[in-house]
């Protein structure tokens, strides 16, 4: 995926190949599915994951499918200590496996998130 090497998030590519998927389930990739999900979980704030799994098949049954909802559930209700307790799995670690900059990305929004509700308190 050009994306994943590029460094880059093309989300309305994203969302035009899902809906692909969605029209034409035989045909979808349940790992390019994944790769979308994380690189849509990585632009958080932004609401690119919830557009993205919107969209995402339901003939697409995957468990990392499963483990990123959990991971986005996590992050969005700032549960960031079962966050990082979740990720030390291995299991649910190998969903950001070759991703590059995803705990970076997801460090940034955690530090963005914790300093608005902090400073915002003074």
């Amino acid at each position: 995926m050009l994306q994943i090497k590029g460094g880059y998030t093309d989300l309305d590519a994203n969302l035009a190949l899902l809906r692909f998927y969605q029209y034409n389930p035989a045909t979808a990739n349940s790992e390019v599915v994944c790769k979308i999900l994380v690189k849509a979980l990585m632009q958080m704030p932004a609401t690119d994951f919830m557009l993205c799994m919107y969209l995402v098949p339901g003939a697409v049954k995957e468990q990392k499918i499963e483990v990123l909802k959990q991971l986005s559930d996590k992050l969005e209700t700032c549960q960031f200590k079962e966050y990082w307790a979740d990720m030390a799995d291995e299991k649910n670690a190998s969903v950001a496996n070759g991703i590059p900059g995803f705990h970076e990305a997801i460090r940034q929004y955690i530090v963005g998130v914790i300093s608005v509700n902090t400073f915002g308190l003074l």
